[in-house]
């Protein structure tokens, strides 16, 4: 059928929307355009409206940016500017007689404002207009594009979209319109995104509609049926489930309907999103709107599929892994590193949960215990570094009280253990200097201290603690007599979860092929660290001895003290089980040991080896993220976010069975190590490490992770994956 209508995208296919987001991102264009590519995620993840100034401000909190950038962006909005061309393109565009239309995820007062930017004083450009607040429904939901179509009174087939981005190509496809794709800012394609063509300019992507009268326009665009209906479907399969959103309205989509088991709608949703292609495609379609000869046409889009198919052929990551996001620099590096190193290279299912503390505070923390639960449904987790709060953050984050640590609730849920290993690299000074092999730490990650009460004491009284065993009596144990204020704690822990943690520490060692020490104080604490000796014995002698003694190693227990005396003098090589209180101490004691508390993995394992988290090993780097939020380059080491990521994916090719999925972590990690070692590239922390302050010895996060990128591309392809 002839094109009787052209329907724009407004924000980006006709508008330099990207200009006012860089100038609200402090006139930093790199933040600006992290900030809208997270805004489009979300706006093409939510199906079902959402207040679209909401998802302005979710997006920047999400990259890192202070309150003030978007309040600065909804302010500054009848600053938006058309394209340079756009006015002179609509302008031919009505002089041939095509109806024009405009559908936008936009609010209905902000898109309307942003609409008339591209008005002429003269009369209106467009016949109809529509936006998703008025529809119900975020772009790239059909609903969303049947509505202009009908508002137009056209059919699909009688419609060329002019898309902004990936997302629009494959939505505006896959309700059957013929699609052009002005890609003015280079964003990355996604599966099933053909469009007609893509270009970097508007009059470049209408180039046929514009050079030609309407009545030609049918012949023109015509090409080979069977790939249309391709496209389409293939389009369509990537929209699969699009409409199960709809009663999806209280959730958008970093919130926990990303999680569940059920196909993600939205191409910008958090699984097809790891589909995208790291860069856009290069090469533009004209010779399509220039042949008269449908086989021809066939051809150039044959040869076209075949490209976008090598470029998005990907490592297939065959289950689910939950990724918990998390707080302040750690988060913005954490997206950084999903969108440089996964997204682009792995198919893999994300099942997102956001452990950002604002968020848990609105979920009263049940994102917490969700995110645990996913975990040991899926078998896997990698989590991003999160805020515990003290008193001060309640107070900065008006919190409605100071919840308990993300990682203690989920190590109590998963009852596993934490490992805490140094990646050592050669070039990074120990400041151990005798330190040549590994110490891992072996965490025992339930009970103690972290799940104790504690009081304090006003005055002179006596303190009991009273056991009433069930169906039994009453057993009192007095504590002290206090004759004045103090304080008390009462802790525990069973014998199933030492049990556990004696487990995951022997076949961690045997794994690791080192030997095992275990240490408590237990001549002070006859009872309550004797238990923990003699579990670990008897443990030992009856499942471990022989496969110990088979491979050359042994377990010992030793006290506390002079273990760790021990592990100073030592070149290291072994693992040390801990109490839950020695093992958070002394794990950082052997980061710092090994060059930096950004060259350490924690990852945290079941006994039966059902689940599996891996996270990095130190805190949300808060100095770091105040100085972003400054607009200030900021040198924050990456490798140990990075290692949460790997470590994870290695533990998901394992029990998978996928080869190909532990080889490209396990050169992920080399990549990290060799731009250190070899192309001495670092962040500030690894640079002083080695004595050097000058600036000329350091570079900042987002450059570091380039020349990893670099190292990671010429391994890949050595390994021909």
């Amino acid at each position: 059928m002839p094109i009787r209508a052209v329907i724009f995208d407004l924000l980006t296919a006709l508008l330099d929307s990207w200009s006012l987001w860089d100038k609200a991102a402090n006139d930093n264009p790199e933040q600006g355009y992290k900030w809208r590519r997270r805004y489009l995620e979300l706006t093409f993840g939510c199906g079902a409206y959402q207040p679209y100034e909401e998802l302005v401000r979710t997006s920047a909190k999400d990259v890192g940016l202070p309150e003030t950038a978007p309040t600065h962006l909804i302010d500054n909005w009848d600053g938006l500017q058309p394209w340079p061309e756009a006015k002179q393109t609509l302008e031919k565009l009505k002089g041939k007689g095509y109806a024009l239309g405009v559908v936008s995820n936009c609010s209905i007062e902000l898109g309307r404002r942003a609409l008339q930017r591209c008005e002429t004083a003269e009369s209106s450009m467009f016949n109809a207009f529509v936006t998703a607040e008025e529809v119900g429904f975020y772009k790239p939901h059909p609903d969303t594009y049947q509505a202009i179509l009908s508002a137009l009174g056209v059919e699909p087939d009688e419609a060329i979209f002019v898309a902004g981005s990936s997302g629009d190509v494959v939505g505006a496809a896959a309700v059957g319109m013929q699609v052009v794709w002005h890609n003015r800012i280079g964003l990355p394609a996604l599966p099933g995104s053909a469009p007609l063509i893509e270009a970097r300019s508007l009059d470049g992507a209408l180039q046929g509609l514009i050079d030609s009268p309407a009545s030609d326009i049918a012949r023109r665009v015509t090409f080979d049926f069977s790939f249309s209906m391709q496209l389409r479907n293939t389009s369509a399969l990537a929209l699969r489930g699009v409409s199960s959103l709809s009663a999806a309205s209280s959730s958008c989509a970093r919130r926990s309907i990303l999680s569940s088991s059920s196909s993600l709608s939205s191409p910008y949703s958090t699984t097809a999103v790891s589909r995208a292609i790291a860069r856009p495609v290069a090469t533009t379609l004209r010779p399509v709107l220039a042949s008269s000869s449908a086989q021809s046409n066939s051809s150039v889009f044959s040869t076209h599929i075949r490209t976008m198919a090598s470029q998005v052929s990907k490592i297939k990551v065959k289950n689910p892994v939950v990724e918990l996001d998390g707080d302040e620099m750690t988060r913005i590096i954490w997206q950084d590193i999903k969108d440089k190193f996964i997204t682009p290279y792995l198919d893999i299912d994300l099942k997102y949960y956001d452990l950002g503390l604002e968020y848990r505070d609105q979920t009263d923390d049940q994102v917490t215990i969700d995110a645990a639960e996913a975990i040991k449904k899926y078998g896997v987790g990698v989590k991003c570094a999160t805020i515990t709060p003290d008193e001060a953050r309640v107070k900065e984050f008006h919190l409605k009280k100071m919840w308990l640590s993300p990682n203690g609730t989920i190590r109590n849920i998963l009852n596993g253990t934490v490992f805490r290993e140094p990646i050592v690299i050669d070039n990074i000074p120990r400041l151990v200097p005798g330190w040549k092999q590994p110490i891992i730490i072996g965490r025992h990650a339930f009970g103690d201290q972290y799940r104790a009460k504690d009081q304090v004491i006003p005055g002179e009284g006596t303190l009991e603690v009273i056991f009433t065993p069930k169906g039994g009596e009453p057993e009192r144990i007095k504590v002290y007599d206090f004759t004045g204020p103090g304080v008390a704690q009462t802790q525990y822990n069973t014998d199933e979860s030492i049990i556990g943690f004696a487990h995951s520490s022997f076949k961690m060692a045997l794994l690791k092929e080192l030997p095992l020490y275990m240490s408590t104080k237990n001549t002070i604490l006859k009872k309550y660290d004797g238990r923990f000796k003699d579990i670990f014995q008897e443990i030992y002698e009856k499942d471990y001895k022989k496969d110990f003694e088979a491979k050359g190693l042994w377990y010992e227990h030793r006290l506390i003290d002079d273990m760790v005396a021990q592990m100073i003098k030592s070149e290291g090589g072994f693992v040390i089980a801990m109490k839950n209180y020695d093992g958070d101490v002394q794990s950082d004691i052997v980061a710092q040991g090994f060059g930096s508390l950004g060259l350490m993995t924690s990852t945290l394992a079941t006994p039966d080896g059902s689940a599996f988290e891996s996270e990095a090993a130190h805190g949300t780097v808060t100095r770091h993220y105040r100085e972003h939020q400054k607009g200030r380059e900021t040198s924050t080491n990456p490798i140990a976010s990075i290692f949460a990521w790997t470590r994870g994916l290695i533990q998901r090719g394992k029990v998978d069975g996928t080869p190909e999925v532990v080889t490209f972590a396990e050169a992920l990690e080399q990549a990290c190590i060799d731009t250190v070692n070899e192309d001495e590239i670092m962040t500030k922390d690894l640079a002083l490490a080695r004595g050097r302050k000058d600036r000329e010895a350091w570079v900042t996060t987002s450059v570091y992770l380039e020349a990893v990128e670099k190292r990671l591309k010429r391994s890949l392809q050595k390994a021909k994956l």
